[in-house]
């Protein structure tokens, strides 16, 4: 695809001339196709002139315009439960936060969301999400897999937490074939601070056992999470690329009142 881009692209591109020097060489370079530096990376992601800024995101949308033409894939999330076992520093549903409505949807509340998201609203891709909770043990989830299967033709996701080899084991052979599974820091110090009780290997093991056993796996990181800088983010970045998912999942870190760092700042829209 690299080949069909060209200077003449470029030029067409309104603000071109405003940005820096650098910012132009290294942005021409993705837009021929070239890999890009660990340093080029940080350097983008460390941007502030507003014309640079306006730069990189013209060049990021000329680029998917390129691969991906104005495609969209659009999937359906049910939060069936919002109870949870962890403690997760960021997390509103942490175990410990006690100013929250807890909430569990019954089997056939579950059923019946999937039914009307599938036949009145057209979804053809659903995402089962919760907190990690105990009622809802792999033996109960696989039985509603098969379930939601039996009754509707969609792709089914799986996001609730981590549940080993066996139980994505029995995740696959109800029919689920994706899993949703950010690791949301590389940094195994910041992990393990992040989640207590947790390691950045067990999560990075579970994102590659799923792959391995043949599930569509959607995996990323946390941005602007404290303890954060551009070097760890564009190490993220390439941690998620190096994973080979189907689909990249970044979002932004934001304080919850119910949480440690309900005092900490949320990162800017620009990152």
């Amino acid at each position: 695809w690299g080949s069909d881009v060209c200077y003449s692209d470029l030029s067409r591109m309104d603000g071109t001339d405003a940005a820096e020097k650098k910012t132009r060489s290294i942005l021409d370079k993705a837009l021929e196709g070239s890999k890009l530096g660990f340093d080029e990376y940080v350097y983008l992601l460390s941007l502030k002139d507003r014309n640079d800024i306006r730069y990189l995101f013209k060049a990021a949308n000329f680029i998917r315009h390129k691969r991906h033409k104005n495609a969209c894939c659009v999937h359906g999330i049910i939060e069936f439960s919002n109870f949870c076992s962890a403690e997760c520093l960021y997390c509103g549903i942490r175990k410990s936060n006690k100013n929250i409505e807890r909430y569990r949807m019954s089997g056939d509340e579950i059923l019946e969301t999937v039914k009307k998201a599938v036949s009145v609203y057209g979804f053809k891709s659903i995402v089962l999400q919760s907190g990690e909770d105990p009622h809802y043990d792999v033996a109960r989830i696989s039985f509603l897999i098969r379930k939601i299967l039996d009754e509707n033709a969609l792709l089914l996701f799986i996001s609730t937490g981590e549940v080993g080899e066996t139980g994505l084991k029995k995740f696959y052979k109800a029919g689920a074939r994706g899993v949703l599974i950010r690791f949301d820091t590389s940094n195994p110090a910041l992990y393990s601070k992040l989640h207590p009780g947790g390691t950045l290997a067990g999560r990075m093991n579970e994102i590659t056992t799923a792959a391995k056993l043949g599930f569509l796996t959607l995996t990323g990181g946390l941005i602007g999470i404290p303890g954060q800088d551009n070097t760890g983010l564009a190490e993220d970045i390439l941690a998620a690329k190096k994973l080979k998912p189907e689909m990249y999942t970044f979002g932004p870190f934001l304080p919850h009142p119910g949480t440690p760092l309900s005092k900490e700042s949320a990162p800017p829209v620009e990152l």
